[in-house]
């Protein structure tokens, strides 16, 4: 829809005009997106008890992946499966190392326990379990589709638990925290002001702001995407470079623009909550709901550097080695520091570098 509307606008205003009025727009939809889910689903998180990593595992990751789920539904039911495995590894990677590694040089994240312990090796595993899969005779069947769909409930199913568990305690600790400071036995304390800050508004105010946030975020991703195409393209920019790199990356917008925002507001949970859990949603619901429409195959009898082999032995290794990487790093000082980040932002760029040569002609 949104490259329809730029074709007829360019037809009408002008293709310059109207790439830099989407570019606009994309940029500022982005910006305005983004701020608005990470405030609305911040201050929802905190009304009921749910840490901030829990959001951005749940809501804002799966809100994010809409990209993804969409455009690689679109291509299994096409008959090009293919693009959703390459649309999926490609997002990962860009996640984990261009997502993190951009927001830490700006933003140093401070990394909470539950991300080092479950948040960042089930990343890491999502992808490993989808790799294994495809070596296993060089293809991802309907079967090994259900089966990724079946860990991915089970995931679900345990973090609902986790997160009801933990709902139940923050609440208790407040309840009792509030009684305590009524009774006198507890004094007020400056650490108060630490506390994240809440908006007494209604539950429903969050739940369009988190909503509006997203579609505004997919819609400018789009829109910005739109415009980036049709620059390349009047540049005579080869269509391999443009899809390698404009559209591959403009899928990963919405999770790029929250974790900048979250990180703007000193709330690192959901920018690496986010991450995680778009990275474990993109390897097991899409791959799995997409294989089990259209099984990928994988043509192994010769290695080319753009065919189906580099895919399985390049392409999927290089996103579980980026995502094992990021456990140590982590670890260390639990804490993302602009060093860090630089590394990841580096391989990323040097992926994408050997990616865009290795296509060429």
């Amino acid at each position: 829809m949104v490259q329809s509307i730029f074709d007829a606008m360019s037809a009408s205003m002008g293709l310059w005009p109207t790439v830099l009025l989407f570019i606009g727009l994309g940029v500022a939809g982005l910006n305005y997106g983004a701020d608005w889910l990470v405030n609305g689903a911040s201050n929802l998180g905190f009304r009921l008890g749910i840490s901030a990593t829990m959001i951005g595992l749940t809501i804002v990751a799966f809100g994010t992946s809409a990209p993804e789920l969409v455009v690689s539904l679109l291509t299994s039911m096409q008959g090009k499966p293919e693009l959703c495995l390459g649309n999926v590894v490609g997002s990962n990677i860009a996640n984990t190392a261009l997502i993190l590694g951009a927001t830490a040089v700006i933003f140093p994240l401070n990394i909470g326990r539950n991300s080092v312990v479950y948040d960042a090796p089930l990343s890491a595993m999502a992808i490993g379990t989808l790799f294994l899969l495809a070596l296993i005779g060089a293809t991802i069947s309907r079967l090994d589709g259900f089966l990724l769909l079946a860990v991915f409930a089970i995931w679900m199913t345990w973090l609902i638990r986790k997160t009801l568990r933990e709902s139940a305690n923050v609440r208790r600790e407040r309840r009792e925290l509030k009684e305590a400071r009524e009774n006198g036995t507890l004094p007020e304390s400056d650490d108060d002001d630490a506390e994240p800050h809440f908006h007494p508004r209604s539950p429903v105010i969050d739940l369009a702001l988190i909503g509006v946030g997203l579609v505004v975020l997919v819609i400018s991703a789009d829109g910005l995407v739109a415009g980036a195409v049709a620059t390349a393209q009047a540049l005579s920019v080869p269509d391999i470079v443009v899809g390698l790199t404009i559209i591959a990356g403009g899928t990963s917008l919405p999770e790029l623009a929250v974790g900048m925002v979250a990180a703007f507001k000193h709330k690192a949970d959901i920018t690496v909550g986010n991450v995680m859990g778009s990275n474990i949603f993109n390897a097991l619901l899409i791959i799995g709901t997409c294989t089990v429409l259209a099984p990928i195959s994988f043509d192994i009898s010769e290695f080319t550097w753009s065919g189906d082999a580099a895919t399985l032995f390049v392409d999927i290794p290089f996103c579980v080695f980026v995502c094992l990487l990021v456990i140590p790093m982590m670890r260390h000082g639990a804490k993302l520091t602009r060093f860090k980040g630089a590394i990841l932002l580096s391989l990323y760029l040097g992926y994408l570098v050997a990616l865009v040569l290795r296509n060429l002609p």
